[in-house]
């Protein structure tokens, strides 16, 4: 029996020229005889941690051989729980290779005991198991079982510690790969519908201001290729992700050449840059056949924009948290969304207020929205202010064309459209020749609740331009009435409504007519 008290030993990394020191080491070994198995238990403090040690070794004679050995180990602390069974050789060379299993109630507070940084957020409970092989240089880990946190994945892992950044690479699958544990989470806030008259009841989050730590980055170098069958980021399911990442010197590349979301597919090729205080980002995202109010929704909870479209964004950025990325966005995009709705207002139904003399009314109902066939757009991005002068849209009822701004770390808008009735409204529970009539309307504020007004601006620059414009299509009427191409029912029904609804309207209509 060999016994040791208060015992220490250095450890020195001669490439690195760095040392660790094991202090208070407590043990006691037994090895009755040559030829029985040799045992030790006790503790020892290692990082300020005290932890315990047992093992169960092979005979004494085949250990001092340096022959490998039958070896089970167990070391646990405050912080894990370890275990090995297999092979050992000890001596001038140490090789194993046999069964690993070690597990931690917190990931975050295991990987700061060792001196690699994460985020607060996340990296609760986890364990790795699998079959361990290899030397203090090297380390592979076959049939390995990865979970962390919500998520569970298999597959194989190669590690080279013998460095300044320790290299990793591997091969995993996951049934579910939850990443939301790991960004930076934001309070929920309940947000309201479309408000066409009244104000907001609701407020809007604002961006997440906490840091998100990157730092980890700059750790290790590596290269892991997963196909995860489910992919959650926050409130984003992606399906068949599969994605490869490597980092080197702190600068991470991934690559999503092919995944499916809301119905669609989509890629994607971004790198993120921690080697500096400040990180920065750049990347491509294509989206193709997606719908896009979830997409929207889950994003920036805008939930006004229905249909099926694609995406494509060109971007760059830089910054701690959220809310710095998002004020520093710069690029390029565009969108085109088909079959689909802005849901909330029914611009054609606000131009048929004309018929009762509302010239300034909006619809007002939240359940109404406007159907489209084809809307198209493309993006300038500069600092997160989301500019576009192209918008188009076609409709059933109508044309639209448009142009405005969206400020997202404001999470404003402002935008200005220019709707024109193009088609017969009988059937509609309008009048035929109302076609052809301009109305602008404006769309402003918080951009999960705007408000669709009409804009009385529009209406009047120019000398009242826009208000000839209608006058013309009025009189529009009286040709159309003549040539017998509505009836007169339908011009009665069209100068009570301006008549009852507004005298002063009606007033003005008569004199035009006469």
């Amino acid at each position: 029996e060999i016994e040791i008290v208060n015992g220490a030993v250095k450890l020195i990394d001669q490439k690195t020229n760095s040392e660790t020191d094991i202090s208070a080491i407590n043990m006691t070994l037994q090895a009755p005889s040559a030829d029985q198995n040799v045992s030790a238990k006790g503790t020892l403090r290692y990082l300020e941690d005290r932890i315990a040690v047992e093992a169960q070794l092979a005979t004494l004679g085949t250990l001092l051989k340096g022959e490998p050995i039958d070896s089970s180990i167990r070391i646990n602390s405050d912080r894990f729980e370890g275990k090995y069974d297999g092979k050992l050789r000890l001596g001038e060379k140490i090789e194993f290779k046999g069964d690993a299993d070690i597990q931690t109630y917190s990931l975050q507070k295991l990987l700061n005991w060792v001196g690699v940084d994460v985020p607060k957020q996340g990296y609760g409970g986890a364990y790795i198991r699998g079959k361990l092989e290899g030397n203090p240089n090297v380390m592979v880990l076959n049939s390995a079982t990865i979970k962390m946190d919500n998520s569970v994945l298999i597959g194989s892992l190669r590690v080279r510690p013998d460095s300044p950044r320790p290299k990793i690479e591997a091969k995993l699958k996951s049934d579910l790969l939850d990443l939301s544990p790991y960004l930076a989470q934001q309070n929920e806030i309940k947000r309201g519908a479309i408000d066409n008259a009244g104000p907001r009841k609701t407020a809007l989050a604002a961006w997440n201001s906490a840091k998100v730590d990157l730092s980890f980055l700059n750790g290790f170098d590596g290269f892991v290729q997963v196909q995860a069958a489910r992919l959650v980021i926050k409130k984003h399911q992606i399906d068949q992700a599969n994605f490869a990442v490597k980092v080197v010197a702190g600068v991470m590349t991934a690559q999503a050449p092919d995944f499916k979301l809301y119905g669609g597919s989509g890629s994607l090729n971004m790198s993120i840059n921690a080697s500096k205080p400040r990180p920065t980002l750049k990347g491509k995202i294509g989206l193709s056949k997606i719908r896009i109010k979830p997409l929207l929704q889950n994003t920036a909870e805008f939930a006004w924009l229905s249909g099926v479209g694609d995406i494509d964004l060109d971007i760059t950025s830089a910054g701690n948290t959220e809310q710095e990325m998002i004020s520093a966005l710069n690029g390029t995009g565009k969108i085109a969304v088909s079959d689909g709705a802005i849901e909330g207002v029914n611009i054609p139904g606000m131009l048929r207020n004309l018929q009762q003399g509302k010239l300034f009314a909006p619809s007002g109902k939240p359940t109404e929205k406007t159907d489209f066939s084809d809307l198209t757009a493309s993006l300038l991005i500069d600092k997160g202010i989301v500019q576009n002068k192209d918008l188009t849209m076609k409709g059933p009822l109508l044309r639209l064309t448009g142009e405005g701004v969206v400020n997202l770390p404001a999470e404003q808008i402002d935008y200005g459209l220019q709707p024109k009735l193009v088609n017969s409204l009988a059937g509609q529970g309008g009048v035929a020749s109302l076609a052809g009539i301009n109305i602008p309307i404006r769309v402003k504020g918080p951009l999960s609740n705007p408000k669709f007004t009409p804009d009385a601006d529009g209406l009047l620059k120019n000398n009242g331009a826009a208000i000839e414009d209608t006058v013309d299509s009025v009189k529009k009427v009286v040709k159309d009435l003549k040539k017998k191409k509505i009836s007169s029912e339908e011009m009665k029904g069209l100068l009570n409504g301006i008549i009852d609804g507004n005298q002063e309207n009606g007033n003005a209509l008569k004199n035009i007519l006469q």
